[in-house]
Order: structure tokens, then sequence, then C-alpha cells
């Protein structure tokens, strides 16, 4: 009977090492898939954004609202994916009224969104490779895809932002984002060749 029973005790010893091992071999295979083949990919705005006008749009004489913004692309996961494209739907209020909603595309990236001036001629987004366990910055100019109406612009209202990234082969929605009570902006579109511009705090919609 004790012998039995020391036999028993050896066995459930020897099975720890065996836990342990196979504990260890899951914990290395994931880390080995983590590291090669899983990318997680966050692309948010930043707390601001920039509202001016874009002279020429479209190479017409027209001068159209225009949305700068910096994008943070954060590579959560081991393995390196790359964005290739930005969208961003467009839409402003006064109170419950839709003032505009307008597709905009990413017209071209700039050094400094608080320091950009000009035409802004059309230059396509260059493909963001983000490495794994990395993140990038880069301030981007939003153009809209169809011709915004002076009229539609008010003294006060506020926007909607929402953001879309094109990411292995697929559109991604990032989120939407809003900011209140702006004025003093884009109200001038008739009234160039001196335009106004103005940074809005942004904040993202839970």
């Amino acid at each position: 009977m004790q012998d039995r029973e020391k036999g028993d005790r050896w066995r459930q010893w020897l099975q720890i090492p065996l836990w342990v091992s196979l504990v260890a071999l899951a914990v290395s295979l994931f880390t080995c898939y983590d590291l090669n083949f899983r990318s997680d990919l966050d692309v948010v705005l930043g707390k601001q954004a920039r509202l001016f006008v874009q002279e020429n749009w479209q190479e017409t004489s027209k001068a159209q609202p225009v949305v700068f913004v910096s994008l943070a692309c954060v590579n959560n996961g081991g393995s390196s994916t790359t964005v290739t494209d930005a969208k961003m739907e467009v839409s402003a209020f006064r109170g419950n009224n839709l003032l505009f909603k307008s597709s905009y595309f990413a017209l071209r990236e700039v050094d400094n969104m608080l320091e950009a001036y000009g035409a802004f001629p059309q230059d396509p987004l260059r493909p963001i490779a983000v490495t794994g366990r990395s993140s990038q910055l880069h301030d981007i100019a939003f153009s809209t895809g169809s011709y915004i109406s002076p009229n539609s612009i008010v003294d006060t209202f506020h926007i909607v932002l929402s953001l879309s990234v094109f990411n292995d082969g697929d559109w991604e929605d990032c989120g939407e984002y809003v900011s209140s009570s702006i004025s003093d902006v884009w109200t001038d579109l008739n009234n160039g060749p001196i335009y106004k511009s103005k940074v809005i705090d942004i904040t993202p919609v839970d």
C-alpha cells in the first residue's frame, strides 16, 4: 500500500514539469505568432483640427472648405501593417439642421497643419508603413469631393468628422469626432484671396 502511494506521488511530481513545459510552449507559440503574423492597428485623430480654405478647388476658380487633421497610426501588434489611404465624411449642423454633408478625401500630407497655406495641389497620400509596436503621426489635408455652396455656411455651426482608413485591403471605420460652437471661418469663400483659418478642438464620440 505504501509503495503504491509513493508511486502516485512520484507520478504527480512528474506531471508538474510536463505542465510547465506545455505552458512555456504555448507562450512561445503565441509570441511567435504575435511577432510574425499579427498586426493590431488603431488610427485616431489628434485633439485639434484646423479649418481653412482650398483655393482653385479641383482646378477651378472656386474656393472650398478644407480640413487639416493629425493622423496617429498606432500598431499594437508585432507585425508591420500599412495605411494606404484615408477619407472622412464631414457634416456641418446648425442646431439639428444639416447644413451640408460631404465625402472628403486625403488631398495631401503637409509638414505642419498649423502653418499650411496656399492652393494645396493634390498629391496622393503615400503609404504609411507602421512597424510592429510603433506609432506614426502625419498631418493630412482633406478636401471635399463635391462642391459645397458658400450659402451652406453660417456664422456659428458644429461639425462631425467620420474617419476611415484603407488598411490590409479593406476600409476600416476609425470613429467619429465632434466640435461645437465654430464661428468666424468658411464664411469668406467668396471673399478671397485672403481667407480666415481656425484651429478647433475635436472630441471623439463614444
